[in-house]
């Protein structure tokens, strides 16, 4: 994974804002003119992703279960593109988490 992954996953407060982080980046925060001046002007997903960052925003995901039931709705184009592997970082960062999360009873 780059560099970029790790340090904008990182920027997150918690699991899903760090997520959401990885996610806005691939939309380039939904900027056409942005994803343009990156060279990323011919992203397939955008529309989707920006859809799920506005419901982190909104409050409508709340849970990584939530937004790993949106994120596995989404077919990448490109199995080894951008989308597909910030999918599979969210996935293993969420599987890393879980794992180092006590349970309780």
């Amino acid at each position: 994974m780059p560099d970029t992954y790790i340090a904008l996953y990182d920027s997150g407060r918690d699991a899903i804002e760090s997520a959401r982080a990885l996610l806005d980046d691939y939309t380039k925060s939904d900027s056409a003119l942005s994803r343009f001046f990156h060279g990323h002007w011919n992203r397939h997903h955008v529309a989707e992703v920006a859809e799920i960052v506005k419901q982190i925003d909104d409050g409508e995901i709340k849970t990584t279960d939530e937004l790993l039931e949106v994120l596995d709705s989404i077919v990448p184009d490109n199995p080894t593109g951008s989308i597909a592997r910030r999918i599979k970082y969210i996935k293993e960062q969420f599987a890393l988490e879980d794992a180092h999360t006590p349970r309780l009873g």
